[in-house]
Protein backbone atom coordinates (compact mmCIF):
# COMPACT_ATOMS: atom_id res chain seq x y z
CA UNK A 1 0.00 0.00 0.00
CA UNK A 2 2.79 2.41 0.88
CA UNK A 3 4.73 1.60 -2.28
CA UNK A 4 1.68 2.13 -4.47
CA UNK A 5 1.06 5.54 -2.84
CA UNK A 6 4.73 6.45 -3.31
CA UNK A 7 4.57 5.46 -6.99
CA UNK A 8 1.39 7.50 -7.46
CA UNK A 9 3.05 10.54 -5.86
CA UNK A 10 6.10 10.03 -8.04
CA UNK A 11 3.94 9.87 -11.17
CA UNK A 12 2.21 13.15 -10.20
CA UNK A 13 5.53 14.90 -9.65
CA UNK A 14 6.60 14.47 -13.28
CA UNK A 15 9.78 12.67 -12.23
CA UNK A 16 10.54 9.89 -14.73
CA UNK A 17 11.12 7.44 -11.89
CA UNK A 18 13.55 4.54 -11.73
CA UNK A 19 15.11 2.94 -14.78
CA UNK A 20 13.48 -0.41 -13.94
CA UNK A 21 10.01 0.52 -12.64
CA UNK A 22 9.04 -3.11 -12.00
CA UNK A 23 12.16 -3.75 -9.94
CA UNK A 24 12.39 -1.65 -6.76
CA UNK A 25 15.74 -0.54 -5.44
CA UNK A 26 17.40 -2.64 -2.71
CA UNK A 27 16.75 -0.05 -0.01
CA UNK A 28 13.11 0.11 -1.09
CA UNK A 29 12.77 -3.66 -0.70
CA UNK A 30 14.29 -3.55 2.79
CA UNK A 31 12.06 -0.63 3.78
CA UNK A 32 9.04 -2.50 2.37
CA UNK A 33 9.83 -5.49 4.60
CA UNK A 34 10.14 -3.18 7.60
CA UNK A 35 6.85 -1.44 6.84
CA UNK A 36 5.05 -4.71 6.12
CA UNK A 37 6.22 -6.18 9.44
CA UNK A 38 4.68 -3.40 11.50
CA UNK A 39 2.48 -5.70 13.61
CA UNK A 40 5.06 -8.48 14.13
CA UNK A 41 7.25 -9.05 17.12
CA UNK A 42 10.61 -7.34 17.20
CA UNK A 43 12.56 -10.61 16.97
CA UNK A 44 10.59 -11.84 13.94
CA UNK A 45 10.98 -8.48 12.20
CA UNK A 46 14.74 -8.41 12.87
CA UNK A 47 15.10 -11.93 11.48
CA UNK A 48 13.18 -11.03 8.34
CA UNK A 49 15.18 -7.82 7.90
CA UNK A 50 18.47 -9.71 8.30
CA UNK A 51 17.36 -12.25 5.71
CA UNK A 52 16.29 -9.47 3.32
CA UNK A 53 19.56 -7.57 3.84
CA UNK A 54 21.55 -10.74 3.24
CA UNK A 55 19.63 -11.47 0.01
CA UNK A 56 20.10 -7.89 -1.20
CA UNK A 57 23.80 -8.01 -0.37
CA UNK A 58 24.14 -11.21 -2.37
CA UNK A 59 22.26 -9.70 -5.34
CA UNK A 60 24.38 -6.54 -5.30
CA UNK A 61 27.70 -8.37 -5.01
CA UNK A 62 26.90 -10.90 -7.76
CA UNK A 63 28.59 -8.86 -10.51
CA UNK A 64 31.25 -7.18 -8.41
CA UNK A 65 34.01 -9.32 -9.95
CA UNK A 66 33.34 -7.81 -13.37
CA UNK A 67 33.48 -4.29 -11.95
CA UNK A 68 36.74 -5.10 -10.16
CA UNK A 69 38.28 -6.52 -13.33
CA UNK A 70 37.32 -3.44 -15.31
CA UNK A 71 38.73 -1.21 -12.59
CA UNK A 72 42.00 -3.13 -12.54
CA UNK A 73 42.64 -3.12 -16.29
CA UNK A 74 41.52 0.46 -16.99
CA UNK A 75 44.93 2.04 -16.29
CA UNK A 76 46.61 -0.42 -18.65
CA UNK A 77 44.14 0.36 -21.41
CA UNK A 78 44.87 4.06 -20.92
CA UNK A 79 48.61 3.44 -20.98
CA UNK A 80 48.23 1.39 -24.17
CA UNK A 81 46.38 4.31 -25.78
CA UNK A 82 49.14 6.68 -24.73
CA UNK A 83 51.82 4.43 -26.21
CA UNK A 84 49.88 4.14 -29.47
CA UNK A 85 49.55 7.93 -29.59
CA UNK A 86 53.29 8.39 -29.12
CA UNK A 87 54.04 5.83 -31.82
CA UNK A 88 51.68 7.60 -34.22
CA UNK A 89 53.27 10.96 -33.40
CA UNK A 90 56.75 9.66 -34.15
CA UNK A 91 55.59 7.99 -37.35
CA UNK A 92 53.95 11.18 -38.61
CA UNK A 93 57.08 13.11 -37.63
CA UNK A 94 59.32 10.73 -39.52
CA UNK A 95 57.18 10.96 -42.62
CA UNK A 96 57.37 14.78 -42.41
CA UNK A 97 61.19 14.69 -41.96
CA UNK A 98 60.82 15.99 -38.44
CA UNK A 99 63.93 16.16 -36.28
CA UNK A 100 63.27 15.51 -32.61
CA UNK A 101 64.50 18.23 -30.26
CA UNK A 102 67.76 17.59 -28.49
CA UNK A 103 71.21 18.95 -27.90
CA UNK A 104 72.27 18.67 -31.55
CA UNK A 105 69.20 20.30 -33.02
CA UNK A 106 69.31 23.26 -30.62
CA UNK A 107 72.94 24.24 -31.40
CA UNK A 108 73.88 25.91 -34.63
CA UNK A 109 75.96 23.78 -36.94
CA UNK A 110 79.67 24.42 -36.48
CA UNK A 111 82.05 24.57 -39.45
CA UNK A 112 84.09 21.42 -40.10
CA UNK A 113 87.51 21.37 -38.56
CA UNK A 114 90.52 20.08 -40.34
CA UNK A 115 91.87 18.40 -37.22
CA UNK A 116 89.91 16.58 -34.50
CA UNK A 117 89.16 18.57 -31.37
CA UNK A 118 91.66 18.41 -28.58
CA UNK A 119 90.51 16.40 -25.52
CA UNK A 120 89.76 18.50 -22.47
CA UNK A 121 90.84 17.22 -19.12
CA UNK A 122 90.01 18.43 -15.69
CA UNK A 123 93.74 18.99 -14.90
CA UNK A 124 94.30 21.83 -17.34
Amino acid sequence: AVLSRARAALAKSGNPGPVWPDEPAPATRVAGVAIAGKGRSRVALEDELRATLSAENLRLSAHLGIVGTIGNISPFIGLFGTVLGIIRAFRSGISAKWVPPGPRSSRPASPRRSSPPRPVSAWQ
